[in-house]
């Protein structure tokens, strides 16, 4: 069982020029900046209610993830499996195959189609199984990261159909319960600007997230808002780097504000600046 869990002498003979691109470019989909551009673009053009299940879901299950981490402090795999550039991060759970997981499938649940769900199974395995031809995980580490993936995943879905303050309340004690029983200080400076996002998105979404809807439904219209969006999400982040090196501040505050306002900016800033342009308009309703 130990040679199962952890022996990955049979990766190396799969490797060739043609499978490891489609595997590259697998693994290429677990990454936090994928995530990144994928929640916020998701929000601007597809419907705001399930992109923002989406990234509560996602945000939450990646602070479980670096949580895991930390407290288990499991090394990967050695440099003749994953090469000289492999992850400098703990293995334990793999984070990719968790948040593929939860990512894939939570489109799949909000879309509800047969096509959606075979889609996430290709994309969720091709991910999760990238990590072993990669070396960069064991199999150990991506069991784990299904495991607490599918989980996570059906606990988030069970929550999102209680009401919202019920919801709000329970991702709240998770998110601050995670920064308090921290295994190791200090915590790292990715969990502290996840946290940030995290928080900023919350309180953007609470707000401003579903007062702006987008006035049309053309392909066209909706590529010009995710360039908007996009561009000014890069010169916001670039201002405040300045900012934050200019006045000296400490590498914690930073990280934790600095992710708070890029949060609060995709959710609020993006839909106000986009409404004032006349790309969208401000709904009856809001949260």
């Amino acid at each position: 069982m130990d040679d199962f869990l952890h022996n990955l002498d049979w990766v190396i003979p799969m490797r060739n020029g043609v499978l490891t691109p489609v595997f590259v470019f697998f693994t290429w989909l677990g990454y936090a900046v994928f995530f990144f551009l994928a929640l916020p673009i998701l929000f601007w053009v597809w419907d705001k209610n399930a992109a923002h299940r989406l990234a509560v879901a996602i945000l939450i299950s990646a602070l479980v993830n670096y949580f895991f981490k930390d407290l288990f402090q499991d090394p990967r795999p050695s440099a003749y499996f994953m090469g000289d550039h492999g992850p400098d991060s703990y293995g334990l759970p793999s984070g990719h195959t968790q948040l593929g997981i939860v990512f894939w499938f939570s489109i799949a649940c909000e879309i509800g189609k047969r096509w959606a769900w075979i889609g996430a199974i290709i994309f969720a395995c091709g991910i999760a199984f990238s990590r072993l031809y990669l070396g960069v995980h064991d199999v150990e580490d991506v069991l784990a990261g299904a495991v607490l993936g599918i989980g996570g995943l059906a606990l988030l879905r069970w929550l999102f159909n209680r009401p919202l303050w019920v919801q709000n309340s329970v991702i709240g004690v998770i998110g601050v319960g995670v920064l308090v029983f921290w295994p190791h200080n200090p915590i790292p400076g990715t969990v502290l600007m996840v946290s940030g996002f995290f928080a900023g998105w919350m309180v953007g979404d609470w707000w401003n997230g579903k007062r702006w809807e987008i006035s049309g439904s053309t392909v066209w219209l909706k590529v010009l808002i995710v360039v908007i969006g996009l561009v000014s999400l890069f010169a916001v982040r670039m201002i405040l780097e300045k900012i934050f090196v200019g006045i000296k501040t400490p590498e914690s505050y930073a990280r934790f504000v600095g992710g708070f306002l890029i949060g609060l900016f995709v959710t609020a800033g993006i839909p106000y600046v986009t409404a004032k342009i006349g790309l969208s308009k401000e709904t009856a309703h809001s949260r």
